[in-house]
């Protein structure tokens, strides 16, 4: 379960995950529910037929898992804990959420690890900042204080944030080098989405269920099978994230 404020890139890493396991990426959403809730149990059964007949390993990425299962969702929630047991190797659940208190019970329990994906921390808003000034193929004249500067004034925001406050300043800036004026009228106009209220809720949450070492792949199976030409690995709780 990645949970976390939104923008900060829950779903992009469930695909990257997706990409380094070699697996078959499916995405599901509340979105994807119709109405009725007989339509809604054929919709789920045939997400899991369509991964049990395909290649494994199978990821499944739940987006809004709040909503797709949340705890008023009783005849959802359980007809999808059944087909889940359905897999007995090969499938990997990873569930998305900005609301950890209103997903069921019963899957929060089957989604054995609680991966808090926050907002990015300072050395990462600075490589945010420079990416996106790169990616706009735009000059600018920060300063060490400058950058200092700008990187505290974003404390907080998602990465999402930050990419719209670089564009905006950007804009701002014109055809000329960016400088921390055009930052200072972009801190203006793209007002933060830190809520800290919802950043307190998460530390909360973390601190108790929060799994704290690595992000590997579900039990179900071995994530360096069939990797040639690199060093076997090892599931080992002593092993550090990379």
């Amino acid at each position: 379960l990645f949970f976390g404020p939104s923008g900060t890139g829950k779903s992009a890493s469930a695909q990257a995950i997706a990409h380094y396991l070699h697996g078959t990426f499916y995405s599901f959403s509340g979105a994807d529910m119709p109405s009725s809730t007989e339509k809604q149990a054929q919709r789920i059964t045939a997400l899991f037929d369509v991964a049990l007949a395909g290649p494994r390993p199978a990821i499944i990425f739940l987006d809004e898992v709040d909503t797709l299962l949340s705890v008023r969702a009783t005849a959802r929630v359980g007809h999808f804990a059944k087909e889940w047991g359905r897999f007995t190797d090969g499938l990997l659940v990873i569930g998305a959420t900005n609301s950890v208190k209103k997903i069921a019970p019963k899957i929060i329990a089957r989604l054995e690890r609680k991966i808090l994906v926050d907002n990015p921390n300072p050395d990462a808003r600075r490589a945010l900042i420079l990416r996106q000034l790169a990616q706009e193929e735009h000059e600018q004249v920060l300063t060490g204080e400058d950058m200092a500067y700008i990187i505290e004034a974003t404390k907080g925001r998602s990465a999402v944030n930050m990419e719209r406050l670089v564009s905006t300043a950007v804009l701002r800036a014109g055809e000329v080098p960016v400088s921390r004026a055009d930052f200072d009228l972009a801190l203006e106009e793209e007002p933060s989405d830190y809520d800290k209220t919802v950043a307190k809720a998460n530390a909360e949450y973390n601190a108790y269920y929060g799994w704290k070492k690595r992000i590997l792949p579900s039990r179900f199976f071995d994530p360096w099978e069939d990797r040639e030409g690199e060093e076997d690995g090892s599931d080992s709780d002593d092993t550090d994230a990379s």
